[in-house]
């Protein structure tokens, strides 16, 4: 039977709470506990976001709009070079840095705007980082104009309601796990017909059909991470289903006790001799792999995660925001055709964008404070949006540099459509009896008639190279003016140069298609000769009498 002893509280008997709260205080020790809890979860955050709002304070951020010759051609394989080269903005932060001076990583904002139907490319990046940037498209894009402009942000009310204009938002999140890729541009190719549809294309479609009085922002806050940061819960994840050994991350506390225990036992061993120390526990041999017992859809997954984690990544976040003046607002034209557009990075079993509608969305409140609700939602995202802060909304998530250049790349000016005419002809070789045989310079037409293909034809998809944004909102307006006269110049000897590159290719497309015509005359002229020869011949034929011949 178990006896509690109670007389131990007769000693606080007749005291004031205080009086008893202060012992228990400092005579039992329980001041201990409470510093702890003060200094970690009072103390210490107000400290860091102090010392992080003194940091960002002293930084400096430019608005760079980007536009690339009509004639681009350069593959979305450039866009991701240049956010590979962009990582060079991330750098270690030692404990002085973080924990004193409030040093943090800082961050790009790589952002597609649609105003009044013009769509504009731009980059948002720290003062410092503007060499980096510049060079890194100018790299990939020789032909590139990079202007220093003024926040679009500002030409629009951001509190809400107001008088004049109405706006709805919503962050957007991933599908699954971070470490799931999503549908990236080598998946938008027909692997029969080598054709390429660019997932940017219905995007940019969908942000010109607005109207003057509408605005478009697409916002993708991208943090620079280090190289392994794939080490974590991806390889957790592909190492568990696989059936490899995974090990457990020990605590501060679990490492001074396996520490504690080690220099015990090594005392005891040297004081007693061997067999008094505690045992070592046996290592259990890992179990065998599970690779080939996984299912298609299994190893899908793993090679799909693998690849991910093969390339170096940033920690995003996205938003989308549509504003429009209240006469001009509809939600149908702002909001789904975007979201249509979005779906498309979707990758079956893997990973794709979702709107965390219940979460973020302005306009999904139905019950309880519904007008509170979304007002707060629509001056949370709109002023979160305007100082690119990545901390309020939804987590953060992970795309790696491909992915990242899948979803904000420079679109193709025009759309390469192969022309790939097939053979109507088996290529064999011809019959031993034929009375005649084709020579070597037609038998090479042959074989060319089946490989060839035509030359690639151009067609215009989609015009972004237009100077409407930058004459609205460039820093030095003067100095624009003055250099757009240079860059129409270089811009009309591009166009003509390939204006003679495309005649070229249809000079070429002709005479390779006289050549093809040739061959088919020769090949048809073959196969009329050959079906005479077998209806006209009622007997085998002979070999020639001047054969020699052994008995």
């Amino acid at each position: 039977m178990i006896e509690i002893d109670f007389t131990w509280f007769n000693q606080f008997y007749g005291m004031d709470p205080w009086t008893v709260g202060f012992i228990f205080l400092f005579k039992y020790y329980l001041w201990i506990p409470l510093l702890i809890f003060i200094l970690h979860d009072v103390v210490y955050p107000l400290w860091m976001l102090r010392i992080w709002a003194k940091f960002a304070k002293k930084q400096r951020f430019i608005y760079l709009a980007i536009d690339v010759p009509k004639r681009n051609e350069q593959s979305i394989k450039g866009m991701e070079q240049v956010f590979v080269q962009l990582l060079g903005a991330h750098g270690s932060i030692n404990m002085w840095e973080k924990y004193v001076e409030g040093v943090f990583q800082l961050s790009f904002s790589f952002e597609i705007v649609s105003i009044d139907g013009y769509v504009q490319f731009l980059i948002r990046s720290p003062h410092q980082y503007r060499d980096l940037v510049e060079s890194s498209i100018y790299a990939q894009y020789p032909d590139a104009e990079i202007t220093e402009v003024e926040d679009y942000t500002k030409t629009v009310p951001h509190t809400y309601p107001n008088e004049t204009h109405e706006m709805l938002g919503v962050e957007y999140i991933l599908d699954n796990a971070d470490y799931y890729p999503i549908r990236t541009y080598p998946l938008f190719e027909h692997a029969f017909a080598k054709t390429y549809v660019d997932p940017l294309a219905a995007l940019l479609e969908a942000m010109s059909k607005i109207t003057k009085g509408e605005q478009i922002w697409i916002q993708m806050i991208a943090k620079p991470l280090a190289p392994n940061w794939a080490d974590k819960e991806g390889q957790k994840f592909v190492k568990n289903l696989i059936g490899a050994t995974v090990e457990a991350k020990k605590s501060s506390i679990e490492k001074v006790a396996d520490g504690v225990g080690k220099w015990v036992g090594n005392t005891l061993e040297q004081l007693l001799g061997e067999g008094f120390a505690p045992g070592e526990e046996q290592k259990t041999k890992d179990l065998p792999s599970r690779m080939q017992f996984l299912s298609p859809g299994e190893k899908e997954k793993v090679e799909f995660v693998e690849q991910k984690m093969s390339k170096q990544g940033y920690s995003m976040k996205m938003r989308l925001i549509y504003v429009a003046e209240k006469a001009k607002f509809k939600k149908t034209r702002g909001l789904h055709p975007i979201v249509g557009a979005l779906k498309q990075f979707g990758l079956n079993g893997s990973n794709g964008f979702k709107p965390a509608m219940s979460q973020t969305a302005t306009f999904s409140p139905k019950y309880l404070f519904v007008n509170y609700r979304c007002t707060y939602r629509k001056n949370l995202i709109m002023a979160a949006y305007c100082s690119r802060d990545r901390d309020p909304g939804m987590k953060a998530w992970i795309l790696n540099v491909e992915e990242l250049a899948s979803v904000w790349h420079f679109p193709s000016m025009y759309v390469k459509a192969p022309m790939i005419k097939k053979t109507e002809i088996t290529k064999a070789e011809p019959p031993s009896f034929l009375p005649f045989e084709i020579s070597e310079e037609e038998k090479g037409l042959v074989e060319q008639k089946a490989e060839a293909v035509e030359a690639t034809s151009f067609t215009p998809a989609f015009d972004y190279d237009n100077d409407d944004f930058e004459k609205r909102f460039a820093k030095d307006k003067e100095m624009f003016e003055e250099t757009r006269q240079q860059r129409a110049e270089v811009l009309a000897k591009v166009e003509k140069e390939e204006a003679e590159k495309l005649k070229k290719l249809k000079e070429e497309e002709k005479i390779a298609n006289q050549k093809i015509k040739k061959t088919e005359k020769v090949v048809n002229n073959i196969k009329s000769n050959f079906k005479k020869e077998v209806v006209n011949r009622d007997e085998p034929v002979k070999p020639p009498a001047n054969l020699p011949f052994v008995d």
